[in-house]
């Protein structure tokens, strides 16, 4: 019978501690469930697990993989992007029809249009009213 050598069963060891890790791979389920907890706006577990239909055994399953955090994360944030984009195109469409929107939208792209804040008047503003100012004289109103 042969015995084999230590350093024989020494390298063999070090060449499996020595192979990169496969790269994270989002499963189907991690997708469901980021875009659940996005499109519900919550992150109550049963119920982004109730709208996905995965068990939610799974998330704390996940919550142990320090690269599921990290997608996780970077998906969420990436799916919130979506989300702001249909939000402001939903927004820029109904300002037409009521200000409320348009006053959102204002307040989305860091403008200030509170009752408090200083009126913004543009010269072509002033210039507009001191025309309409003339033409009513003209018309004596």
């Amino acid at each position: 019978m042969k015995k084999k050598s230590l350093a024989t069963t020494t390298h063999k060891s070090s060449q499996k501690s020595l192979a990169t890790p496969k790269p994270f791979r989002a499963t189907a389920a991690m997708r469901l469930w980021a875009g659940a907890s996005v499109n519900l706006m919550s992150d109550n577990i049963t119920e982004i697990a109730t709208e996905c239909k995965v068990n939610r055994n799974n998330w704390y399953m996940w919550l142990k993989r320090p690269e599921f955090l990290e997608w996780y994360e970077q998906e969420r944030q990436r799916l919130f992007v979506i989300v702001r984009q249909k939000l402001d195109n939903i927004g820029l469409k109904m300002a037409d029809k009521d200000f409320r929107y348009w006053k959102a939208m204002q307040k989305i792209a860091g403008r200030d249009v509170s009752e408090d804040s200083p009126p913004n008047h543009s010269p072509i503003q002033v210039g507009i009213q001191n025309v309409i100012g003339e033409k009513k004289k003209d018309y004596g109103i």
